[in-house]
């Protein structure tokens, strides 16, 4: 068997068997995968509908069957949108790779026994005409195939991974192709085609789609000289792009992207520029005084470059920076993201993240400086994630590095996320330094971010807080403007002509703190009370004293920071009085007793008093029970004898009236 496909409704995630509500969602993140496997490599993308799609993986040790890559869509407060999905395989490779189909969906490629893709709608079913266990795309299993996807902009994927003709040759490989179809279809052959350009073997893949159903892809090549002394070859950066029935259209060499001599170049990334063009960022060494430094390159639709030739420098601080990240800013230009080590310093920060931006014409974008702005004060030991936002600003997220001399190695301990305008400013209420993802104390490592539509930042990675290293994912929501989301619920607000009863619920559970705020209309706002949330995370007022027929807003404020926000806005308006009324209970006629019903508009003081038909009083009585229907017993001391009376209501200087007939 080449794969398999479950569905887990056990304990195969935390957020599919408690809600949210039960533990702290902001704060110290919620689980969204805590099996008793050993949880790796969280991928998170956001769907459609302003929640997100999470992927990770099991380790082999937790489970009979091998590895498993696990897929599961979730709503914006991490309630569980169907269970999830379990592929399995038994690749040593653990970094599968999502992208989403547009329609709360998402396409899924990972190594199993092979190389697989799959398509699994929003609804959590595999796409019609898609295998249960995926699309074979590379029979033969090994270590890591770099494999790579983009959209065929029809309802497919066309994916790129490197296949070697021998696994023991330069340690490199060639580069394969494939595109399936949205009915799940392989359409260049049963293992897709090679693709032409250069020399083998090839290090590393990247693929874009060119906007007309093809796809551009990058590459470099590889050096053989530890294999074969004096055969090495400074690397160089290639391109090739492939039109929808696989045929190459650059020709049986592609594009060089770049081959500046002296130096080599490596670790290729790439972006599209939205116009069937592309922008490569590679790390270089031409400058043995200053690098590696970083370069880019952005190529027109036929692979001519449009920048400089060899690139334009993205960093050239006179340090080391390495591992480098890309994403396209939305505005035909790219962002970067890297590790430096500028103000290396083995003791305090030895290497941190960086972070710059260009525009179509390779230039700094304005307000950016030379060699990029520093996202965090934190050091960072793996390659940070990137996304960026609808404006061109970008959402940054690293592992820290804590340096364990003894050991030799660098272990991250916290994860932290920061966010910058499209200027390169920290975005308002974000901290220099970032924010930490959680305030748990365990170590976290791995982060990954989508963000969600209403501009909340998503986060998920890995965490220890359980004991086995590593062993569950976590996620959390961060606020546009930086602060941990109380993720407050309006559950109810009524209101009578006089009187307001709200309830809010919140998600953090018990005990947290919240000022309500109440505003009339065209007034300002006042605060009314300050509340705490009950063990069940219910937060309950009833406002008195309102005026009738009135519009009233209500807020809670909420400190998550130094910085006071609002959550769980609502309204209400107080029922319009009814005019002063005056009946009479049945029986009609009354039998020796006598029964006034009462329905006042107002909380002011009423008097009824009845009287016969010569005007004179027999009883009177004060009512104050406030607005709504009262029934009063009207008993005169010398008792009702049978005949015709006049009751009469009085309050606020209206007066209404009824007309009683006693009999015995």
């Amino acid at each position: 068997m080449r794969g398999a496909l479950l569905l887990i409704g056990l304990a195969a995630s935390a957020a599919a068997a408690a809600s949210p509500f039960d533990t702290t969602w902001v704060q110290r993140g919620f689980p969204i995968a805590n099996t008793s496997l050993l949880e790796l490599a969280p991928r998170v993308i956001a769907d459609p509908a302003g929640g997100f799609l999470a992927t990770w993986q099991t380790s082999s040790t937790g489970y009979p069957a091998g590895d498993s890559i696990w897929l599961q869509r979730f709503d914006r407060n991490a309630e569980p949108l169907w269970p999830p999905l379990v592929f399995l395989g038994t690749s040593s490779e653990r970094s599968a790779v999502i992208e989403g189909d547009g329609r709360g969906g998402a396409f899924l490629l990972y190594s199993g026994f092979g190389l697989f893709v799959q398509h699994v709608r929003g609804d959590g079913r595999v796409a019609p005409g898609w295998a249960p266990t995926g699309i074979e795309l590379a029979e033969d299993p090994m270590p890591s195939r770099m494999a790579r996807m983009c959209s065929d902009d029809s309802g497919g994927v066309i994916v790129c991974w490197l296949e070697p003709p021998s696994m023991y040759v330069g340690g490199g490989a060639d580069l394969r192709a494939q595109r399936v179809d949205a009915l799940g279809r392989s359409c260049w052959g049963e293992y897709g085609i090679p693709v032409p350009g250069g020399p083998s073997p090839r290090i590393g893949s990247a693929i874009v789609p060119d906007g007309a159903g093809g796809a551009i892809l990058g590459w470099d090549d590889g050096c053989l000289g530890e294999l074969y002394p004096g055969a090495c070859q400074p690397r160089r950066i290639h391109a090739q792009r492939i039109d929808p029935a696989g045929s190459p259209m650059w020709g049986v060499d592609g594009r060089i992207v770049c081959d500046a001599l002296p130096g080599s170049r490596g670790g290729t990334c790439l972006v599209s520029d939205g116009t069937g063009g592309a922008i490569f960022g590679w790390t270089d060494s031409r400058d043995a005084a200053t690098g590696p430094d970083l370069y880019a390159q952005r190529i027109d639709h036929n692979g001519s470059g449009m920048w400089a030739s060899g690139g334009v420098p993205v960093c050239t601080a006179g340090s080391v920076q390495d591992r480098l990240t890309m994403v396209a800013d939305g505005a035909g230009g790219a962002s970067f993201a890297w590790i430096d080590w500028r103000d290396f310093d083995l003791s305090t920060d030895p290497f941190e993240v960086f972070v710059h931006r260009l525009d179509t014409g390779g230039n700094a974008w304005p307000g950016w400086t030379t060699n990029g702005v520093r996202a965090g004060f934190t050091p960072a030991w793996v390659a940070p994630n990137l996304v960026a936002d609808e404006s061109g600003g970008t959402v940054i997220t690293w592992a820290d590095a804590t340096l364990y001399a003894a050991a030799g190695f660098a272990l991250g301990r916290q994860a932290f996320v920061q966010r910058l305008t499209p200027g390169g400013a920290i975005a308002p209420g974000w901290p220099d330094g970032g924010i930490s993802v959680s305030i748990d104390d365990s170590v976290k490592v791995d982060p990954s971010a989508a963000l969600l539509g209403d501009g909340d930042v998503l986060v998920a990675w890995r965490d220890s807080r359980h004991g086995q290293p590593f062993s569950d994912i976590y996620a959390t929501r961060i606020g546009a403007r930086g602060l941990f989301e109380p993720a407050v619920a309006v559950v109810s607000a009524r209101a009578t002509y006089t009187e307001a009863v709200l309830e809010w619920n919140v998600r953090q559970g018990a005990g947290i703190a919240a000022r309500l705020e109440r505003r009339p209309s065209g007034g300002s706002w006042s605060l009314v009370a300050n509340l705490a949330s009950e063990e069940d995370g219910r937060l309950t007022y009833r406002d008195h004293d309102l005026a009738p027929d009135q519009s009233y807003e209500y807020r809670l404020g909420m400190f998550a920071s130094a910085e006071e926000s609002f959550h769980g806005e609502t309204s209400i308006r107080t029922l319009a009085p009814p005019p002063l009324a005056l009946s009479i209970a049945p029986p009609l006629p009354s039998r020796g007793a006598l029964t006034a019903i009462a329905d006042l508009p107002s909380p002011n003081p009423a008097r009824l008093g009845l009287f016969d038909l010569q005007g004179r009083r027999l009883w009177s009585g004060e009512l104050r029970s406030g607005v709504g229907i009262h029934r009063i017993a009207v008993a005169p001391q010398e008792g009702l004898r049978p005949g015709i009376y006049l009751v009469r209501l009085e309050q606020a200087g209206l007066t209404a009236r009824a007309r009683a007939v006693v009999i015995h």
